[in-house]
């Protein structure tokens, strides 16, 4: 019987991305564990154990790891790979860009889209766009 703190990697990402992450890095699993604050002495067995998914690390080592990985948090819990990529990508923005995607996202999930001759009509209040095969002209 496992305990509550031992995990299968193959129900939870977290072991695989982060060992994805550390190699794309070139760091040992001793280096990336001092860098998060593990003691040296146990550090490389430490990341070793959550990388085979034996334990998963605490929300406060796996902040730690996020910030030396440059990704975010919730990028360790995602199982799809265009989610996953996102992310990743997101997270490398500029706060400025990082506002231009929002305010990308906001019009294209809440426009009404109504289709009429191969084309979508994606109408509000305020602006009306065009839709076709290419994508969104804006």
């Amino acid at each position: 019987m496992q305990d509550s703190s031992t995990i299968q990697s193959q129900s939870c990402p977290v072991a695989q991305r982060l060992k994805e992450l550390r190699l794309q890095h070139g760091l040992s699993q001793k280096q990336l564990g001092i860098k998060a604050g593990i003691d040296p002495g146990s550090a490389s067995a430490r990341m070793n154990q959550y990388e085979r998914g034996k334990h998963l690390p605490d929300y406060k080592t796996l902040q730690r790891l996020a910030e030396i990985l440059q990704v975010p948090v919730y990028f360790f819990y995602t199982t799809n790979l265009q989610d996953m990529n996102f992310f990743k990508c997101y997270h490398q923005l500029l706060p400025g860009q990082k506002q231009k995607i929002l305010h990308l996202m906001e019009r294209i999930s809440f426009y009404e889209h109504i289709e009429y001759d191969g084309l979508t009509n994606i109408d509000n209040d305020k602006t009306r766009y065009i839709k076709n095969k290419s994508g969104l002209t804006l």
